[in-house]
């Protein structure tokens, strides 16, 4: 049986992209729920198998596309999918007084030529 898979780096971005930032790294989420330690309105996400890759020591999870997607669905079901506003890079405005850096800078720069 074929099984189409991601590796825990591609399945991470796409939870990203898909439910948002939820967790703020879905890295160490999946690694969690590899332990058992974690979950998502009560569902978990874990690898269908290992798989040795060509020069490393260790297996790495894989985790199916079926799976991946059947999650996304259940967490989305039980929680509200993000705005766009709140994908969206937060803004924030501040007031700066110019006249403050360009005196900062001059200073700097007589410090700098009284030492040579």
């Amino acid at each position: 049986m074929k099984v189409a898979t991601w590796d825990a780096g591609d399945t991470a971005y796409f939870l990203r992209m898909a439910l948002g930032r939820i967790r703020t790294n879905w890295s160490d989420f999946l690694a969690d729920c590899i332990r058992g330690r974690t979950d998502l309105a009560g569902h978990q996400l874990t690898p269908i198998t290992r798989v040795r890759v060509r020069g490393d020591r260790r297996k790495r999870p894989r985790y199916a596309l079926t799976e991946v997607n059947d999650f996304v669905r259940a967490v989305l079901t039980e929680m509200p999918r993000p705005t766009e506003a709140e994908r969206a890079f937060k803004k924030f405005i501040i007031e700066i007084d110019t006249t403050e850096l360009v005196m900062r800078r001059a200073a700097s720069i007589l410090e700098t030529r009284k030492c040579k």
